[in-house]
């Protein structure tokens, strides 16, 4: 029995294909169970009747010896002769025989019964086909390859012994050696038709690479045909190994084609760049793979092209590229890249079967490979940020593709996810390509907000925990080297080396962005149900909170020290004051001892700067000032504590009781 995908022969009962992965469920399983069921009674059942006929046929020959005995006997003792002391003529029989013949017959049968009948006996026999299993398959399978490959050699190394003799000239060793390739196809017919099926499909794969060698040889070696003739032979025998394997439906023949396919370029290589003529035969090559490896589930196709595409375009571009060359190679690149993207996808979508990121293996290597290469091309002939377009649709043909594959998953497979996270990669990877400064810290902070809204939403760990680490990276890069090599901040941190508003909107822009990517991204893991998320949730409104708190002392820093010089120490500590009342009014408001405590800790610096170290910068005017707002705050903020004191009180008691009864 096949499997109904891949076609791969089923060995037992099972709920997964071993060669595809297909899940089977419902129905199917119940069939295919079923089918084996009685397999299996039909195999002992066939098993039972060689047993009866091999017991019949041993008591005929008993019956026979018995009847020979007994004749004997007869003859030694005729009738009216009074019968032997040794007793009755079955007594005359070989010492033992009934015994032997009672013991031959087994208790059970000499097979393994259904579970269902019996238990086998200990006295019976394995089954005739788990005799020696492993050497029937060496046997049947490997002496096969090894005898294929040895004629293989045979036939070169009679050509060779014959150029040596000089028995036969070149166009005799080419005759013969298409002679042995069709000898070796019409073997293969042969023995499949006698129900042979594996050993003539195994002789058809050795003719066929034999004619590759024969074509070789005509060409490469003794220059018998032109390089036209020899390609076009080449590739009669690859549309030739395609169509058989089709019509037998195995994959080794489309497999040995196709690497067959793939090698032609190599081995008549006439180390000229002929770019167009090889590609276009590398592009018709992959739209074949694309086309059988679709309809019939054969992923030894996609692995054998993806590899041999990139090694010959690899093995073209070293040596012969030129600017020149450009748009054809950038052309082909993209067609090739797009095959192998759509590949994995276009089979799951056909077959309408579940693919596993397994499959999908030269997804992420396709695209890497893709955009090494464009970069290369693009920035000799351009300039980098013309690059962003291949990373571009890179993303957008990712996304596409999940798109289109998450129509037939519910839920979402990881083969979906997959493709999304390699969509998002090149997105980032876009960023800095395309734009330049801040605009890079803008872009990447949506994207880290975007991705933790997905890992959320979806429940990938993974995803969540990206955009989690690329948002602390984002915080980090507009605090420490945006403002000091991007918006040409001092490193007093307290003025600009340029006009204060010349930058501005940008620098408005850019903090917007990543505050409101750190503060939306925090509420969202904060509101989750699960503790941890929740617990980055704080984190990452820690990191708003200091984020908000460096930005706006710089803003103020920079603002006084341009316009009004001798109120920038006094500005900073009001605007520090406001900034711990604020948090102090938001930690009552959400009943949050965390931004209290903050609070008060923000409180504790400012009065400590106020009394040691501004009141040596300030006039009397903006002392005054700070002193009146800082005061005025303080008393604010200790109102707050004894107009929420029974709150706290209560809510405090509670959080014990809650604690002694957990303990208890």
């Amino acid at each position: 029995m096949k499997c109904p995908n891949c076609h791969e022969t089923l060995t037992g009962p099972c709920l997964v294909c071993p060669g595809c992965g297909t899940v089977f469920t419902g129905e199917t399983a119940e069939k295919i169970s079923l089918y084996f069921d009685v397999k299996e009674q039909l195999a002992y059942l066939s098993t039972l009747k060689n047993y009866l006929d091999s017991s019949l046929t041993s008591l005929n020959t008993s019956l026979g010896r018995l009847e020979k005995v007994m004749t004997e006997s007869l003859d030694e003792h005729p009738a009216g002769e009074p019968e032997s002391a040794a007793g009755p003529a079955e007594n005359h029989l070989h010492p033992g025989a009934e015994n032997k013949f009672t013991e031959e017959i087994p208790a059970e049968s000499a097979v393994r019964k259904p579970e269902y009948l019996s238990s086998p006996s200990p006295l019976s026999a394995p089954p005739p086909a788990a005799i020696g299993e492993n050497e029937f398959h060496f046997g049947q399978k490997w002496l096969l390859i090894i005898g294929i490959i040895t004629m293989v050699f045979a036939v070169g190394y009679f050509l060779k012994y014959s150029f040596t003799k000089g028995w036969v000239g070149p166009t005799g060793r080419v005759a013969l050696s298409y002679f042995w390739g069709i000898v070796f196809l019409g073997m293969g017919e042969w023995f499949r038709k006698k129900d042979f099926r594996a050993f003539g499909l195994s002789l058809t794969g050795g003719g066929i690479a034999v004619l590759y060698f024969a074509t070789f040889a005509g060409f490469q070696l003794y220059h018998l045909v032109s390089f036209g003739v020899s390609f076009s032979l080449m590739l009669v025998i690859t549309c030739f190994s395609a169509v058989l394997a089709i019509i037998y439906d195995t994959k080794w023949l489309a497999a040995l084609g196709t690497l067959g396919g793939f090698l032609t370029p190599l081995l008549l290589s006439t180390h000229s760049p002929n770019q167009i003529a090889l590609m276009s035969y590398m592009l018709i090559l992959n739209l074949g793979i694309l086309v059988l490896a679709t309809r019939k589930s054969w992923r030894i196709l996609e692995s054998i092209g993806f590899v041999f595409t990139w090694l010959l375009y690899t093995a073209w571009y070293a040596p012969y590229y030129k600017t020149a060359c450009f748009w054809p190679s950038i052309i082909f690149l993209l067609l090739f890249f797009l095959i192998y993207a759509i590949l994995p996808v276009a089979g799951t979508l056909y077959r309408k079967s579940t693919r596993s990121i397994s499959s999908l293996w030269f997804a992420a290597p396709n695209a890497l490979i893709t955009f090494g290469f464009a970069f290369a091309l693009v920035t000799d002939r351009f300039s980098t940020p013309y690059v962003s377009i291949v990373t571009i649709l890179i993303a957008v043909v990712f996304l596409t593709l999940a798109n289109r594959l998450s129509k037939d998953d519910t839920p979402k497979s990881s083969a979906f996810w997959y493709l999304v996270a390699n969509a998002v990669f090149y997105l980032v990877l876009t960023v800095p390509i395309l734009f330049s400064s801040n605009w890079i810290t803008i872009f990447w902070a949506l994207e880290a907000a975007l991705t933790i809204w997905l890992g959320l939403k979806t429940e990938r760990k993974w995803m969540t925990a990206t955009g989690i680490t690329l948002i602390l990276i984002v915080a980090g890069k507009f605090i420490f080297y945006d403002y000091h090599f991007v918006f040409h901040l001092s490193r007093s941190w307290y003025f600009y080396n340029i006009l204060y508003t010349k930058m501005l909107p940008e620098r408005i822009l850019t903090a917007a962005a990543v505050l409101t990517a750190l503060y939306k991204s925090s509420r969202q893991l904060h509101s989750s149900a699960i503790h941890a998320r929740s617990r980055w949730g704080g984190i990452l409104f820690v990191a708003f909170a200091a984020t908000l708190f460096i930005t706006l002392t710089i803003e103020t820093a920079a603002f006084f020290h341009q316009y009004v010089p001798g109120a920038r120490f006094a500005s900073i500590s009001i605007l520090w004051a406001i900034f711990a009342s604020a948090l102090m009014v938001q930690g009552f408001r959400k009943e949050n001892g965390i931004m209290r405590k903050t609070a008060i800790a923000i409180f504790i610096v400012t009065l400590f700067k106020v009394f040691l170290v501004d009141i040596s910068h300030f006039s009397t005017p903006y002392r005054i000032l700070s002193f009146l707002v800082l005061g005025m705050l303080l008393i604010t903020s200790s109102w707050l504590y004894h107009h929420f004191r029974k709150m706290l009180t209560e809510n405090a008691e509670a959080e014990n009781r809650r604690g002694k009864d957990e303990t208890v």
